[in-house]
């Protein structure tokens, strides 16, 4: 089930006829490079589903630093919790290049939920696991040393993003050293620390800018060390 969700979102394991009735009342928007979505404490009227190019949803923390929550690509589902339950933007979200996105209105999603329980259940489903997900970055974030923390990152990054190569797996996003520093709350240098070291010990390759995860269960074992 994690692996549906980790390529796709809450629709994708309905039925056929119910995705094309979710389609059928969706409008397509494209925004240019930096162009807002939504922003923390907006009211939610919509919820998204990235067709091309990729979202940044982030925060910005007491003393004003940019810490982003999460980078969202192609078929990812994201603005959903404050549509069920009307309750404000808890981040923002902007577009990283132009982005091409599905947009279904806040009414039309209730109207669904009402007539078919399948896609009640398959939102409740979804929440919960990126709920869990939450939960579980929290903690890495709490409690793990930075190298751990990067490594988690990584780890999500390459199971969503990223594509098999004969010695590894190409992460297609390209993620600047900045941006890998806010997704942890760390240093641009501290994480440029941290890519060598992954490199030294063979789990990690970066050639022009592209990360190739070489040992994915490697990268997943430190991901979970204690």
């Amino acid at each position: 089930m994690e692996d549906i969700y980790e390529s796709g979102g809450w629709f994708k394991p309905l039925p056929s006829a119910l995705r094309d009735k979710i389609l059928a009342v969706s409008t397509e928007k494209t925004f240019a490079n930096g162009e807002l979505i939504y922003s923390f404490g907006d009211h939610a009227d919509a919820s998204y589903v990235v067709m091309e190019g990729r979202v940044k949803i982030c925060q910005l923390t007491p003393d004003g630093r940019e810490f982003i929550i999460g980078l969202l690509d192609q078929f990812h589902c994201f603005g959903e919790q404050g549509v069920i339950d009307d309750s404000p933007r808890v981040n923002s979200a902007y577009a990283l290049g132009t982005v091409r996105m599905l947009i279904l209105p806040k009414s039309s999603l209730k109207r669904l939920r009402k007539d078919h329980h399948e896609i009640a259940e398959a939102l409740l489903t979804f929440i919960n696991y990126r709920l869990r997900t939450v939960l579980s970055h929290l903690n890495t974030l709490m409690f793990s040393p930075l190298q751990q923390q990067l490594a988690a990152r990584l780890v999500l990054i390459a199971r969503s993003n990223g594509k098999p190569i004969p010695n590894g797996i190409e992460i297609q996003a390209k993620l600047t050293q900045e941006e890998l520093g806010k997704l942890t709350g760390a240093s641009r240098q501290s994480i440029n620390k941290e890519l060598k070291e992954l490199q030294k010990i063979n789990l990690l390759e970066i050639n022009n800018k592209k990360l190739t995860v070489l040992d994915m269960a490697g990268l997943e074992a430190l991901s979970r060390d204690k």
